[in-house]
């Protein structure tokens, strides 16, 4: 299956693959209008809610809901700025879908293959590898990534489990530091 033929998570109003691709080669975009558009497209495009809540594990269940949507609001926050920093280094790289996988039922994993022109000739191309889940509204939202047999999400949540075990399970102090982080990454620090 190609991964254009998903439905979107919210299909009425998040932009296609090509056209996040698109916001990548844009040049008539400044960096700041760049780094709007690619947050904007992230935040739409992945399932930071449900990414979030998995990092926190059993411990949600603790956690009265409007602290939750605070470490929600603040680990989004703080993935989305991290992404479009990395993201902003984009240099020209060809991304091509190699296969999709279906896992269990509407639950897939997406193999895209990333060509660097900069690289020799004959160099294979790396492959990431992407989590595609059927949301409950019908449509498909990307959960998790895999970039040299990492996945973002089990990395994620290793490092918030680590922080809690270290502070005492404290929620409130998580997200003072991932709200500290973030401003950091937005200084440019």
């Amino acid at each position: 299956r190609d991964l254009h033929s998903f439905p979107t998570r919210r299909s009425s109003d998040l932009k296609t693959i090509d056209q996040g691709l698109g916001l990548l080669r844009d040049k008539s975009l400044s960096d700041a209008e760049r780094r709007t558009e690619i947050r904007n497209f992230l935040e739409t495009t992945l399932d930071l809610r449900r990414i979030a809540l998995f990092t926190l594990e059993d411990r949600a269940k603790n956690v009265p809901p409007t602290q939750i949507d605070a470490y929600v609001q603040a680990f989004s926050d703080f993935t989305l700025t991290s992404y479009v920093i990395r993201i902003g280094s984009y240099g020209g790289q060809k991304l091509s879908v190699a296969s999709a996988q279906e896992r269990a039922p509407g639950d897939f994993i997406v193999a895209v293959h990333v060509s660097d022109p900069a690289d020799p000739p004959d160099t294979p191309p790396a492959t990431v590898l992407f989590r595609v889940l059927k949301e409950t509204d019908g449509g498909f939202g990307v959960v998790d990534a895999n970039v040299a047999g990492i996945w973002f999400e089990v990395a994620e949540r290793d490092d918030v489990q680590g922080y809690l075990d270290e502070d005492g399970g404290d929620v409130g102090k998580l997200i003072d530091y991932l709200n500290a982080m973030t401003a950091r990454l937005k200084n440019g620090s």
